[in-house]
């Protein structure tokens, strides 16, 4: 008896206002409590998600728990899993709370199984640093607790995005299995129709999507032009029966059923009777991930080398060209994953959850320019060409770095902290935001050691430009302070001073006009920073709109 695993991906980003850049509404008087208003377009992610949520989540949650109920005293029960993204929850309890009542019902019949995932959709899983990615899979876990009082056990990465490193880290933080994508390149000379041990690992299991089976719904479904049209659950089921293997997993977007295909065209009619027929058939049953993983038992060891080799669900390759495919793509990716440095020295809730929301892999999906025969978030994807949707993200991503390092205060270079000449203690900061957090547990030894020194007041002179905070720290070294005595009265100095410069920095981005005579060597679509040499404190941005150009610089340090 072959098992299938049916499976629904249940995903909406929060998308960007898509005027930010046409109407120059970057660097507006903005304080930090509302830049979540400021970057994303409320009005249309309420309305996509109401309209999805009607015309697809509603009616095939509907179909599900039905068909659930009716063969629940079955030997043979229809069982279901779903992935529901981190920010496809925060706009239900912002906007349609009714929807996540639909899912609970579910969960409650004991036959559904949700699966854990990064909270924001991102590609955090690719960084070297470890620690963001871990953070994110806990604050899903947690918000699943929360909302259904679940545990989890099973893994699901942003866009089955897989590689070696990322199984073992998946495999450290307790998972059991995880869902993959089937790539025959990669699990010769095996189908993908069986249950996989990661290379590495000492208790995680893989299981990977069968790609034609779920690509013959998606692709098939409405194509009249398909040879085998009209696919119904009969001729589905069969194609099933035939499959050999332990178990068969379909996992595709769950927005197919009443979005990408309307409920017109009777693909609710298809759901329906699709879960019938399997259930009919005497050779096959539907079975939860963690229950696969109890009854079989891995075939072969996968390797997949994190160099070369990671692999995704998305394109005719199948590799991460979809959204690290182009120049455009990987400036955004790596310039957002740079100011999370700085954002994690700001100790601010409000910046930390827009930079991780800009996270979410959508806006790199807009900008693709590779071919993607699944559309995967192409159905809601809400600009014309993945220049403009580059225009509008680059823009945010410089608007928002603005605004954290006029928060934080960042430094020219970095303060590294020894407890004496030659031992250096690790820690370091680049701006006064986060000097004040390290000053809070770095071993008093070091903090005396450095006023003694004279380095505070070095540090707030040369890398800072703050002379009048230079001036203060002296004053204390004069005065004989040790101990926790010290820490108290350099921390208390330090966070009164922050307080006073960085309020007006933080919510009134400074912004000038400048003639266009000072401006040389400008390239559109690059928005690249210059540095002009008549005014070397400036930085110079270029925003053009049509035949109108509108040219602004913004003042990263200000004269005395």
């Amino acid at each position: 008896m072959t098992d299938i695993c049916l499976g629904f991906d249940v995903h909406q980003p929060f998308r960007l206002k898509r005027d930010f850049f046409w109407l120059h509404r970057e660097f507006s008087c903005t304080s930090i409590n509302r830049l979540f208003d400021y970057y994303f377009d409320n009005k249309l992610n309420r309305d996509v998600l109401r309209r999805v949520c009607e015309k697809s989540y509603l009616p095939s949650n509907s179909i599900l728990l039905e068909e659930i109920e009716k063969f629940k005293s079955e030997n043979k029960k229809i069982k279901v899993f779903f992935s529901l993204s981190g920010v496809f929850l925060e706009q239900c309890i912002r906007w349609a709370d009714y929807v996540l009542e639909s899912f609970k019902q579910l969960i409650l019949t004991g036959c559904v199984e949700l699966i854990s995932q990064p909270y924001y959709n991102s590609l955090c899983s690719l960084w070297s640093e470890k620690d963001e990615f871990i953070e994110q899979v806990r604050i899903y876990e947690k918000k699943i607790r929360e909302i259904f009082g679940l545990n989890l056990s099973f893994f699901k990465n942003t866009e089955l995005i897989y590689n070696n490193r990322i199984a073992k880290l998946v495999d450290s933080l307790g998972y059991k299995g995880m869902i993959i994508e089937g790539v025959e390149r990669i699990l010769k000379p095996f189908s993908p129709n069986n249950v996989f041990k990661p290379k590495g690992c000492s208790k995680l299991l893989i299981l990977p999507r069968n790609p034609q089976l779920t690509g013959t719904i998606t692709y098939h479904f409405s194509n009249r032009l398909w040879f085998e049209w009209p696919l119904t659950p009969e001729k589905y089921v069969r194609m099933l029966s035939l499959t050999p293997g332990q178990c068969v997993v379909i996992f595709l977007d769950y927005a197919f059923f009443g979005e990408h295909c309307s409920s017109e065209d009777g693909v609710h009619d298809f759901l329906k009777n699709l879960l019938e027929e399997v259930v009919k058939r005497e050779n096959l049953e539907f079975m939860l991930p963690s229950e696969v993983l109890e009854k079989h038992k891995p075939v072969e060891e996968i390797d997949v080398n994190e160099l070369d080799e990671t692999i995704s669900w998305g394109g005719l390759k199948q590799d991460l060209d979809l959204w690290l495919g182009n120049s455009m793509q990987v400036a955004c990716y790596n310039s957002l994953k740079e100011i999370g440095k700085q954002v994690k020295e700001s100790w601010n809730k409000n910046l930390l959850k827009i930079w991780r929301l800009l996270q979410t892999s959508d806006y790199l999906y807009y900008m693709s320019t590779v071919e993607d025969p699944e559309n995967l978030s192409g159905y809601f994807n809400p600009y014309n060409s993945p220049y403009n949707a580059f225009l509008n993200y680059v823009n945010a991503i410089l608007d928002f770095r603005v605004r954290v390092k006029n928060f934080i205060i960042l430094a020219k270079k970095p303060f590294k902290f020894y407890l004496t000449k030659n031992h250096y203690t690790g820690i370091f900061t680049q701006s006064l935001s986060g000097f004040l957090r390290v000053l809070r547990f770095i071993d008093v030894k070091s903090i005396e050691y450095h006023l003694r020194n004279g380095d505070f007041e070095r540090w707030f002179t040369k890398s800072l430009g703050d002379y009048k905070l230079a001036k203060k720290v002296r004053m204390l070294r004069f005065r004989k302070y040790s101990g926790e005595k010290l820490r108290r009265k350099i921390y208390s100095l330090v966070l009164n001073h922050y307080k006073k410069i960085s309020k007006n920095l933080v919510n009134f981005p400074l912004t000038f006009p400048l003639k266009e005579k000072y401006i040389k060597n400008i390239l559109m679509l690059q928005h690249a920073e210059y540095i002009l040499r008549k005014l070397p404190i400036w930085k110079v941005f270029w925003f053009g709109s049509g035949k109108e150009s509108s040219y602004h610089i913004y003042a990263s340090s200000l004269p005395e």
